[in-house]
């Protein structure tokens, strides 16, 4: 299902996009037009004020508005199909309680990113997709991204998702318009091989100044649209994106001035995985083989067994700190298997849950980024602990 030369087709890039349009805002900040602690409602005055007041440009940057994410229901994918207006998204969250007060806590929204994106177009009297076309991919030489491609388009990659039975069929549609500046760019590999040599390597896009400002971790470990994270002792921005359709991977290791692109035209892969597994390879280190697993039927016995919260003992929570920001190591120490439809899902609060399938050696395991998940029983057979694993090394022990 891979599509050929994927260095030159156009794939969705999800979150991703969250750093292009924090650029395009630190630009209209370098011209004087906005300044970081201003308002958002300053220039969106219709978002009411009594989940809104106190919210600043710097808040949505980071992720510190406490504003709800506009993705976060179950209608999502059909409601996302068709062109919705500023007002139908906005009308999904400006009435939901805000999650805590301004700049107190972190919490990824992708309402932060779509409410940014209506502040670039409102300031700049361009279209989003337009500021990103003339501002940022034109001065880097981008020639192949836009926010505005016509779905279908020649070059376009088509994405594929997995349906009931394990097949791969066509993504759910989605336009573009949806997810805005929190994920509305296409992108190739050669055009973000550009865009992260003029974002870090001169000022083709910014100055220092704003740059230092763009990268610097604000709170737990997350810059603007960018997380950083220590690999191996080497400072690393990173960023992934998931849509429908498509997974992408983003990173910089920034002492060694390399970048690593995943880009999967699949929900079935985890891109992120993959990105992984070349940074494995770039600090060298051995990259454990994966191997295939027959996948069993999830009796309801396993189920009832095994369905429940989990929470990372102490040791769980020393890996995860090593190896995420502080706000993505919180997220992730709280897991839940849960039934639906008959099926047993994995769900770690970032992104969709995870269909979990189960192995002939009695393990459960993903078919999209690797993970396996080992159960302890006690003696009446119900499963007090599970041991996740990704790719071989990464393992993280939780406990009811």
């Amino acid at each position: 299902f891979f599509e050929h030369r994927p260095q030159t087709f156009n794939y969705r890039i999800g979150s991703v996009t969250k750093q292009m349009t924090a650029v395009a805002v630190l630009q209209l900040v370098e011209a004087g037009k906005l300044e970081l602690e201003d308002p958002f409602r300053q220039v969106v005055p219709e978002y009411p004020a009594r989940t809104g007041d106190g919210i600043t440009i710097r808040d949505l940057l980071t992720h510190t508005s406490g504003i709800p994410s506009f993705t976060e229901r179950r209608d999502d994918r059909a409601w996302s199909a068709t062109r919705r207006t500023n007002a139908e998204v906005l009308a999904r969250v400006e009435d939901e309680p805000v999650h805590f007060a301004p700049g107190a806590d972190f919490r990824y929204s992708n309402t932060n990113y779509y409410l940014l994106a209506m502040i670039i177009e409102r300031l700049s009297g361009l279209a989003y997709g337009d500021f990103l076309r003339t501002h940022l991919f034109a001065p880097a030489g981008i020639a192949r991204s836009s926010a505005t491609e016509v779905e279908g388009a020649d070059g376009d990659a088509v994405g594929y998702k997995l349906d009931v039975d394990d097949r791969l069929v066509p993504a759910d549609p989605i336009d573009l318009s949806v997810p805005s500046g929190a994920g509305g760019v296409r992108s190739t590999a050669n055009d973000l091989l550009l865009w992260q040599r003029a974002l870090y390597a001169g000022t083709t896009l910014l100055t220092e100044a704003s740059r230092a400002k763009m990268l610097t971790p604000f709170k737990q470990g997350y810059a603007f649209g960018i997380g950083r994270a220590v690999i191996d002792e080497h400072a690393v921005y990173q960023h992934g994106g998931g849509i429908n359709g498509f997974g992408s991977g983003l990173c910089r290791i920034e002492d060694l001035a390399v970048d690593v692109i995943a880009l999967f035209n699949s929900e079935a892969t985890g891109a992120g995985s993959m990105s992984s597994i070349v940074e494995m390879l770039v600090h060298e280190r051995p990259v454990p083989a994966r191997p295939e697993r027959a996948a069993l039927p999830v009796d309801r016995a396993t189920i009832d067994a095994v369905a429940g919260d989990y929470w990372a003992t102490d040791e769980g929570k020393k890996t995860l700190a090593k190896s995420f920001p502080p706000a993505i190591a919180e997220d992730t120490s709280h897991l839940v298997l849960r039934a639906r439809g008959g099926r047993l899902e994995l769900d770690v609060h970032m992104g969709d849950p995870i269909p979990l399938y189960l192995g002939e050696d009695g393990l459960l395991f993903t078919k999209r980024n690797g993970i396996v998940l080992t159960p302890d029983r006690d003696a009446s057979g119900r499963v007090c602990n599970v041991t996740v694993t990704q790719n071989g090394v990464f393992v993280v022990p939780y406990a009811r």
